[in-house]
């Protein structure tokens, strides 16, 4: 099974907000965020939330679509280690490409569990 395409829904949204007690201060108000979704040759689409309360998501939206989607498109769904292995080559080393990555894995893995027609906590093997 292939991927044919990423798209993203961008969802705004109001949390309330909430007091931290670290350098951020608070988080909450307005924020941006997704859902990321991984299309197939099979119909089958793989989604993960991409965004957290904290702020917007647009940066991770273009590392996202700019320099994992051209990577992955055309790829089977089951080469998710491989992509791993080339993180640093993508989008240099550290945290955004990881994060980028991170979203398309769980999606990749929604696809799995979708067309084993199992949850994914069993295709990992059910145990802590």
């Amino acid at each position: 099974m292939k991927v044919t395409g990423i798209s993203l829904d961008i969802v705004e949204r109001q949390v309330p907000d909430v007091r931290l007690h670290d350098h951020r201060g608070s988080i909450g108000g307005t924020v941006r965020n997704g859902i990321l979704r991984v299309h197939t040759d099979a119909g089958i689409e793989g989604h993960c939330t991409v965004g957290d309360r904290g702020g917007d998501a647009d940066a991770l939206f273009d590392r996202i679509m700019q320099d994992v989607a051209p990577r992955v498109v055309g790829m089977d769904v089951g080469e998710r280690e491989k992509l791993w292995s080339m993180l640093e080559s993508i989008g240099g080393h550290g945290a955004p490409v990881h994060a980028a990555w991170s979203c398309v894995d769980v999606a990749l893995w929604d696809i799995a569990g979708k067309a084993a027609h199992l949850p994914i906590h069993r295709l990992l093997g059910t145990a802590r």
